[in-house]
């Protein structure tokens, strides 16, 4: 999808958000991420470091991209993204 339908969905998706998936899992975070491998590999290595996935994905807004629910505890402190796309 482009980014403008991501920006759609995820204001759609918004009320998953301190939500749990079936696995236990609490969402508390929901990321905008290119769908290319190398691009993705990219980004979610730079947001490890610096947490802030509004300000990363710019480059990759002219991307095909996807939207995916997570939890920033697991991602920022222990370096393992869960994801629910």
């Amino acid at each position: 999808m482009i980014f403008t339908q991501a920006l759609q969905l995820i204001e759609q998706k918004k009320k998953l958000i301190g939500t749990t998936t079936d696995k236990g899992l609490l969402i508390n975070l929901i990321l905008v991420v290119p769908i290319d491998t190398n691009l993705r590999n990219q980004f979610i290595d730079n947001l490890i470091v610096t947490r802030s996935p509004y300000k990363l994905i710019v480059p990759f807004i002219g991307s095909n991209v996807e939207v995916w629910a997570t939890n920033s505890d697991y991602l920022y402190k222990q370096g393992i993204l869960f994801m629910m796309s």
